[in-house]
């Protein structure tokens, strides 16, 4: 669970289903103070598992060259992916050049997913360099050639494979700028016919496609951010490192970007390098967690695409069997037993929280705020509840991490007036992490929180908002925020989870 190789952490992964058994290949680095030979440290790395939550670690496959046997293929492997054809499997992975870098697509092929061999004729793509930037002359100022991040679907209306990569393209604006590029085939070796099916509106590059099909469109994926040299590439300002998607009726595309156009997104220490696949008739989205520590693959969330075809990441109902115990109950709600004073050195209160039944209301003084909890929780939580904002300008969850006499007071909480779900502390509510999201008031909303391993997960309806590392200390203890005004909580659930 939580999974990174041993002395590693995480890069970006990518999957194959095989008979239930799921695949993760991954690039990994070590840490700082590992002692693992290099061929180790910069292989490509290799784990299964049956339920996407828990891991099991396989040997290494593919380590770096460091010789001259093959100067296209140098050093260690970059982003790829994999699929099965007739009972082999085929793992790509991006290659790179011993003088530049310079970036190319090569293949391994297995007849067992664990022993592969690199095939004869890499590399199996390399950019048109009569459409994108190649090995040719080029702007000095540019550096290494793009051709990285394969991956691979098969078409079930034509039998073909699309294969889809980054490259750089001149498309008439100030420097060359990230496209995915698609290249088809009919036996996983041999590509043709390379052609951009995306370019970003904004003006930057791109990284790690993934391409899917649901509800009948195809879904193309990436990552990119603000440090991509792009600028509002996305209608949340609240986000600065996040992946996009795009919508076509065909393989080919072309794909376009709706203007609600956010897969998944953040701050620098949220989750990055989506990926997805299938398994019992569901398809996961699984991604790079930044925890303050090590980085490490993420909890899966399921893909639903809503009424708008916008694709998301949701909770996955798998991951239910992590709860260890239940804290709280919906049939039984304990007594708030903590009322902290909302000022930093004097006993002042701001509002009162009363229990009828199985809900809680919260009604503060005009101008100020105020938090109640249960004095209970677990090192790893589920906390649930339904929040109904009567007239407050915000309310949600608190969550009181503790070690000994340190605490930490975070707030997960829903702001109609400003359209957004924050995470923020008392005493200064200073802005940490925001998505935007349209809240009204009256109306119930149920809220998610998990909190694992240093990486918070909050969920509105369900539908994953916020992600990111988190500092997590021995305990985390649950309850309720008020600020100005008054809000109802109900259906409220408490889980411990496996640590």
């Amino acid at each position: 669970m939580k999974y990174h190789a041993d002395k590693t952490k995480m890069w970006d992964a990518w999957f194959l289903n095989i008979d239930g058994t799921v695949h993760a290949f991954h690039l990994q680095m070590p840490l700082q103070d590992s002692d693992l030979p290099f061929a180790e440290a910069w292989s490509i790395g290799h784990a299964i598992s049956s339920d996407l939550i828990h891991w099991i670690q396989c040997p290494n496959i593919l380590p770096p060259l460091q010789d001259e046997r093959d100067p296209k293929d140098f050093g260690s492997k970059f982003t790829g992916c994999a699929i099965e054809k007739d009972g082999k499997y085929y793992l790509y992975y991006t290659m790179r050049d011993k003088v530049n870098y310079d970036q190319r697509i090569g293949v391994a092929i297995s007849e067992d997913a664990y022993n592969w061999t690199r095939y004869p004729k890499n590399p199996v793509i390399e950019p048109d360099t009569d459409k994108f930037i190649g090995y040719g002359p080029r702007d000095p100022e540019w550096g290494i050639v793009d051709c990285r991040d394969f991956v691979v679907i098969r078409n079930p209306a034509d039998g073909f494979y699309y294969g889809y990569f980054v490259a750089a393209a001149m498309i008439g604006r100030m420097s060359p700028v990230g496209a995915i590029v698609a290249a088809v085939s009919d036996d996983l070796l041999n590509w043709k016919n390379q052609t951009i099916v995306y370019v970003p509106r904004s003006n930057g590059m791109i990284e790690v496609p993934d391409v899917y099909y649901m509800n009948g469109k195809w879904y193309l994926t990436v990552l990119t951010g603000n440090h991509y040299c792009g600028r509002a590439g996305t209608y949340d300002e609240y986000i600065n490192n996040y992946t996009l998607f795009a919508v076509a009726d065909h393989p080919l595309g072309p794909f376009t970007e709706p203007d609600r156009n956010v897969f998944i997104g953040g701050i620098a220490n949220s989750g990055f390098t989506c990926r997805t696949v299938e398994k019992d008739g569901k398809r996961y989205v699984l991604y790079v967690d930044r925890p303050a520590g090590i980085e490490t693959l993420s909890l899966p969330k399921e893909v639903h695409v809503d009424s708008e075809d916008r694709p998301g990441p949701y909770y996955a109902e798998i991951l239910t069997n992590l709860r260890t115990d239940t804290i709280i109950g919906r049939d039984h709600l304990p007594e708030l037993t903590e009322r902290p004073a909302n000022s930093f050195a004097w006993k002042t209160y701001g509002g009162i929280f009363t229990k009828e039944n199985n809900k809680i209301i919260a009604v503060t003084e005009p101008f100020s705020w105020q938090a109640e909890g249960f004095g209970t929780g677990a090192h790893n939580i589920e906390f649930n509840a339904d929040v109904t904002l009567k007239g407050a300008v915000s309310a949600g969850l608190w969550i009181s991490c503790r070690t000994g006499e340190k605490r930490i007071d975070n707030l997960f909480l829903l702001e109609p007036e400003n359209g957004r779900v924050i995470l923020t502390k008392f005493y200064d509510f200073s802005n940490y992490a925001a998505r935007k999201y349209e809240f009204n008031q009256n109306t119930s909303y149920q809220i998610k929180l998990i909190l694992i391993d240093g990486v918070c997960e909050l969920y509105v309806n369900n539908h994953l908002l916020l992600q990111c590392g988190i500092e997590m200390l021995e305990t985390s203890n649950a309850g309720f925020f008020c600020d100005r005004g008054t809000a109802e909580f109900e259906n409220i659930s408490l889980y411990a989870l496996e640590e």
